[in-house]
């Protein structure tokens, strides 16, 4: 299999499945509380104002995303929502402060961890 941070379109999602097969026949199984989680690199590919640009927007979208997760997950203690007011402040954080990987901002103290957009690893990948 390939490093999880190169899987891409249409072949990671084929590696996905693969994994997912193999546990499978091995005997591996789900519960409610399993989950899935993905990291999107974006370090060095956009730039600080783009990236508030994207935590604005995925707050802006954020009930697409629900439609994407059961409901007892949204908005649940590993997946919190940032409300737009936050969003914003964050944003302009963001882009005022470039890189925010100290882990001492608002932005990605370890409070703000489990988020449905996560900003510590945003920040960090």
């Amino acid at each position: 299999m390939q490093n999880a941070s190169w899987l891409r379109g249409s072949d990671g999602l084929n590696e996905v499945r693969t994994v997912a097969k193999v546990l499978r026949d091995a005997g591996a199984s789900v519960n409610q509380s399993c989950g899935m989680h993905i990291h999107i690199g974006v370090d060095g590919l956009i730039d600080n104002e783009q990236q508030a640009h994207v935590i604005k927007a995925h707050q802006q979208w954020s009930h697409a995303f629900d439609a994407l997760v059961v409901e007892r997950r949204i908005n649940a203690q590993w997946a919190r929502k940032i409300d737009r007011v936050s969003a914003i402040e964050i944003a302009n954080e963001w882009t005022q402060h470039g890189d925010l990987r100290n882990g001492t901002s608002y932005a990605t103290s370890s409070q703000n961890r489990y988020r449905a957009l996560n900003l510590n690893a945003f920040a960090k990948y």
